[in-house]
This record gives C-alpha cells, structure tokens and sequence, in this order.
C-alpha cells in the first residue's frame, strides 16, 4: 500500500526455489529514502486505488480471497518445550495446568513425540533405520488415538506436534531419493549470518513438486485422524518457497 492512494500486488513466474524473485535495495530520492524493487521478466501487476490502508487491505482480499479464520484455541495459550518424557510427564503437566487454574489450550510436543531421536548428527544423505518419519514414539504416545481424545475431554487441550521438511528414515531417504524428490540444498545452519552448506544435506523434501505434496499428505493424515489436531512446521528455511508449499500439501490431508 502507498499513501499516494493505491494498493499493488504483482505476481511472477519463477522456477528458482532457493532465492527471492525479486531485487530490493534502499535508494536515496532527494532528501528521503524510498526501497527500490526490480525485476527482470514477465509480470502480472494489480494496481488498486484506495484511498486508506484499509480501503486498500478490502481490495487486496477481494482480489486473493479472504484468508480462514483460525480456530478459537489457536488465540489461547499454546505450551511448547523440547522434552516430554513420557505419558506420565505428560498428564501430569496437564493436570498442574488445570490444578493451578493456569490457562491452557494446547501443548507443542518436540521430536520426542513421533521418534527417539533428533537427526541433526545424521551424515548427509544419510539416515537411521530406526528412524521414525510418521508415526506415533509409544513412550509417549501407547495409545494415541485414545490419548489425545482424552486431552480434549478431560483438560480440554489440544495436541500438536513438531514436522521438519526432511526425511530421517533410511530406507525412505533411499526410495524418495530414487524419485528425485528431494531439494538440492540444505538446511542453512541456525544462525546470522548462517553457516554453509548447513545440515540435512540431500533429504530435504522438494514441495514444489506436487507428487511429493500427495504423497505427503497421505502420510500425515492418518495422524490427524488420530487426533493430532495442528502441526508446528520447523525449519523450512530450505528455499524461498518451502513454507507456503509445505503448508499446502498439510492443507490437502485436512480436506
């Protein structure tokens, strides 16, 4: 939106997955400093008038659609932590959430709660066969289908849990990589500046390609229909456009 009366969104075709499609840069217009955008291609532009950024935020929606409201728990207050133990530990913090009177409407369960380690160590390429992609670890989760049912009943508490873009499991690295579904690039290391080539080198998931949003979709969704009931996606700093990919192919297993 400018104050000069108008609202603009411009769209692109772009097929490089690890960079930005366009180019910014702060300029100096005389005694001000406007951000200069470039970019060298075909390219679709909307330009609508609006008068306030109000005026201008109705003829965005108008154009793209409005977006979903989120459910009424997400503007609760969600815990999260690395570190559930077990069953026990679980339903034991939420019984002290609910004997303290402390407000609670879902928790945020780390690696622990779909396998029995992390895989930062793992070699690129490279996997544990004991790794554990979709699936419920049953030191926390022996009964999960009941377990997290119970969770809304009894403390009225959703459950989610923590997704990365990639693959630990080797005999899956080795199927999918065989498909040509995985990204060329790694995860940055997490930090700024981050450190290169990064971690998880040849195992992160290419969501751009639609037969990996399907065949992951599937994968997830016998999860949701356990009861998981969101996903905390972590890590999608693969390329520019993981995030809204990822996030489309867990949109199609809640259809």
């Amino acid at each position: 939106y400018s104050e000069d009366g108008y609202s603009m969104l411009c769209a692109v075709e772009h097929s490089d997955v690890n960079r930005y499609p366009a180019n910014y840069e702060l300029k100096d217009y005389g005694d001000t400093k406007n951000v200069h955008w470039s970019f060298t291609g075909l390219w679709d532009c909307y330009v609508m008038p609006a008068a306030t950024l109000k005026a201008g935020t109705e003829a965005y929606y108008t154009l793209t659609g409005r977006p979903p409201v989120p459910p009424r728990y997400a503007f609760g207050f969600i815990a999260s932590r690395w570190g559930w133990t077990d069953r026990v530990y679980i339903e034991d913090t939420l019984q002290r959430f609910r004997d303290g009177k402390y407000p609670l409407d879902g928790i945020i369960i780390d690696f622990e709660w779909f396998t029995n380690e992390t895989d930062y160590g793992y070699p690129p390429g490279e996997g544990k066969p004991y790794y554990k992609d979709f699936g419920f670890n049953p030191v926390l989760f022996p009964e999960p289908d009941y377990q997290l049912a119970d969770y809304r009943l009894r403390y009225n508490v959703h459950v989610s849990g923590i997704r990365k873009p990639r693959i630990g499991n080797t005999n899956l690295i080795k199927e999918l990589d065989e498909k040509g579904w995985f990204l060329p690039n790694c995860e940055p290391g997490g930090r700024s500046p981050p450190e290169y080539p990064g971690y998880a080198c040849g195992r992160n998931l290419n969501y751009a390609l639609p037969e990996v949003r399907n065949w992951y979709s599937d994968s997830i969704k016998p999860l949701l229909d356990a009861g998981m009931s969101f996903w905390w996606n972590d890590e999608g700093e693969t390329d520019f456009f993981t995030f809204h990919w990822w996030n489309l192919a867990e949109k199609m297993a809640q259809a």
